[in-house]
């Protein structure tokens, strides 16, 4: 019984590892920027590159964003007078990619909309009384705006939209989901003089990392259950059925995963020649710098919410390969 339910909880750790990394792989078509202090784009060379992106017929431009953080802003109700100290994200683009976080009502506006703010819900309680502030009005910066939607978030918080020339110090472009937008993005901002940037951080690594592990907690099941299952008819007793199960479920997860669109196996990890025996060690070292500069970057949302479903999605598969390890050889 007990080893029954070690592969029960093998198969429901496996379960989470795909779902996050399904989640993760939502992010795989998008590609994060950080620019030192004074180093990002300002908001005159972002609008004519989207200008004179949207006359060539040739390419399209993706969706993206670009934002800057301040700290300790004044927020003033403009209903009833009330003022309180908030973080301040100025946005041009698509707020939801400055901050991927769910709405609890309302909604992130058109990125053209210069008169239209979001705010957390904590914020929203904290100023108001309540979260059902769709149509307020509240002023930050000597501006004020009218509140379209309010984010699921208990820290407070307010998007609003960029109208000046002052340097950004992120940048998020998105692809499309399942796609690779690294190359991409780097020569669009080369092609209008927009780069030196401190850290380029590819959501498409992050998905491919997330699948890779799971790929290899499926076949560690594999193996598992081929060894038990030798080492069961070695003793001639009869099987108990686990290495069956192992097996066969292994199989099935494997084709599933072959056969779906969002988790095929990480082209990023499969080598153009298979002489080149040194592209292992140069991925490996081209993760470890990107992680410990992505590490270094000032609190983010972007890079938290990624890196804690990829974290989700590793660890329960390496928990997975450990229960059914434990059990077999344990």
């Amino acid at each position: 019984m007990k080893r029954w339910i070690s592969i029960g909880a093998a198969v429901l750790l496996l379960g989470i590892s795909m779902a996050a990394g399904s989640s993760v792989l939502n992010h795989s078509g998008q590609v994060f920027f950080h620019y030192a202090a004074q180093k990002g784009p300002d908001q005159k060379a972002l609008e004519e590159m989207e200008s004179r992106e949207k006359e060539d017929a040739i390419r399209e431009l993706p969706q993206f964003a670009a934002w800057r953080v301040e700290e300790g802003v004044e927020i003033k109700s403009g209903t009833l007078g009330k003022r309180i100290l908030a973080d301040c994200v100025t946005v041009y683009g698509a707020k939801e990619l400055a901050n991927p976080v769910r709405l609890s009502v309302g909604s992130f506006g058109y990125s053209k909309d210069k008169g239209g703010c979001v705010v957390s819900r904590g914020l929203a309680m904290e100023l108001f009384g309540s979260d059902q502030v769709i149509g307020m009005e509240l002023l930050c910066m000597g501006k004020s705006y009218k509140i379209k939607g309010v984010m699921d978030e208990k820290k407070k918080l307010v998007l609003v939209p960029s109208d000046g020339q002052e340097k950004f110090e992120y940048l998020l472009f998105d692809y499309g989901k399942g796609e690779n937008g690294k190359t991409e993005a780097q020569t669009l901002l080369f092609r209008y003089g927009i780069g030196s940037e401190s850290v380029c951080a590819d959501g498409a690594l992050f998905g491919a990392g997330s699948v890779l592990f799971l790929y290899g907690a499926i076949i560690s099941f594999f193996f598992c259950g081929l060894y038990e299952f030798r080492r069961q008819y070695k003793k001639s007793s009869s099987m108990d059925g686990i290495p069956i199960f192992l097996i066969l479920f292994s199989a099935l997860a494997f084709f599933f995963l072959l056969n779906s669109q969002q988790m095929t196996f990480p082209q990023e990890f499969i080598p153009t020649k298979w002489s080149d025996f040194d592209f292992w060690a140069a991925r490996c070292r081209e993760i470890k710098e990107n992680m410990s500069r992505l590490f270094s970057v000032p609190s983010a949302q972007w890079v938290r919410i990624v890196v804690k479903k990829t974290a989700v999605g590793m660890g329960a598969s390496l928990l997975s390969i450990l229960c059914v390890v434990k059990m077999i050889f344990g």
